[in-house]
């Protein structure tokens, strides 16, 4: 009988994500300060951050260009009325960003 290695596991093991990726918020708290007290620890220089459509406020944008270097993506919903009506200002309606649209006029 022929003695064989133990085989890898599939998968990698999950590992716990690190310390600074996680930030607790205290009771009656949104998630709104807790992200901004997490992207004032990382190191964000030349990186893109990216965030949902609760995170589209003019401080986060700020604290991230300005206070830490980064570009931003946001995701923004029709819920911000005038956030909404500021893009469609700026970006011509037969633009796509994700590419070919269903909604695009032929």
């Amino acid at each position: 009988m022929s003695h064989r290695p133990p085989r890898p596991p599939l998968r990698p093991t999950p590992q716990p994500p690190p310390r600074d990726a996680a930030s607790p918020t205290p009771k009656k708290e949104n998630e709104i300060p807790a992200a901004r007290r997490l992207l004032e620890r990382l190191s964000l220089s030349g990186r893109l951050v990216s965030l949902d459509a609760l995170h589209t406020q003019h401080q986060t944008a700020a604290q991230i260009v300005l206070g830490n270097g980064a570009d931003y993506l946001f995701t923004l919903k029709a819920n911000q009325e005038g956030l909404l009506k500021s893009a469609q200002t700026l970006v011509p309606s037969a633009f796509f960003p994700s590419g070919p649209s269903s909604r695009r006029p032929r």
